[in-house]
């Protein structure tokens, strides 16, 4: 049975403000030490978004700025909720319930994959990224060839799968490559 939109929001704002919550308590119970550790993290982890984001084939100062900023707020936001958890629940109970969403989420791309994509292509668990730079590749894709990419789109793409034959009319090569 489907979820209705409304209802789906609801969730989202309450799901947000307890972790807000959670974050600032957490963020108010780390030392100094813990503090630096969390800004380490998420600097790294911005870092290497930024990185691979660069490295994409259609990369943009945009995207890879989107995805370095990305990466360093939710670094940072989830350790500062788990530091939070910690604080409130107890670690026994944090740790359980972190295993429980990762047991959650490789099930969930476990159930996703499958076929000769997923071979190709291995499940991640972190689709941030992802989520940054597909949004940035389909711009550009729309933007070259928008009938082309309509195409694309209308015969419902799976993942993994060549806009090329339906963009600018077949592979594109060197810096022109989608």
């Amino acid at each position: 049975m489907p979820v209705s939109r409304p209802v789906l929001r609801s969730l989202l704002v309450v799901g947000l403000l307890v972790g807000g919550v959670l974050a600032a308590v957490g963020g108010l119970a780390l030392r100094a030490p813990g503090v630096v550790a969390v800004g380490v993290a998420g600097l790294l982890a911005g870092l290497t978004a930024a990185a691979i984001a660069h490295d994409a084939p259609a990369h943009t100062l945009r995207a890879t700025v989107e995805a370095g900023a990305l990466a360093t707020a939710g670094t940072v936001g989830a350790l500062l909720v788990v530091s939070g958890m910690a604080v409130l629940l107890g670690a026994p109970v944090t740790v359980g319930l972190l295993a429980a969403v990762l047991l959650a989420g490789l099930l969930r791309c476990g159930r996703r994959s499958g076929g000769a994509a997923s071979a190709a292509r291995p499940p991640t668990l972190v689709p941030t990224l992802t989520l940054v730079v597909e949004p940035a590749t389909l711009d550009e894709l729309e933007r070259r060839d928008p009938r082309g990419f309509v195409r694309w789109i209308s015969e419902g793409p799976l993942p993994g799968s060549d806009p090329a034959e339906y963009v600018r009319g077949g592979p594109a090569s060197g810096t022109e490559a989608a």
